[in-house]
């Protein structure tokens, strides 16, 4: 019994772990405001409405 709840959490885990996991697609994949920082890249998202989607921006090396 105590295998089976360790392959339970561990399979938990990564499921939450996995990205984009439990997100609707029509969500703004940073976050909604009405200011960006100058680090990230903003674009017009339908769910953020007049707000913009701000997006951090991804290192080249990773």
């Amino acid at each position: 019994m105590k295998l089976l709840g360790a392959v339970f959490v561990v399979f938990l885990l990564f499921s939450v772990a996995t990205p984009g996991y439990g997100q609707p697609k029509n969500i703004c994949k940073g976050y909604c405001s009405k200011t960006c920082t100058l680090t990230d890249q903003w674009t017009f998202h339908a769910a953020c409405g007049k707000r913009f989607c701000c997006q951090p921006l991804r290192r080249k090396g990773k």
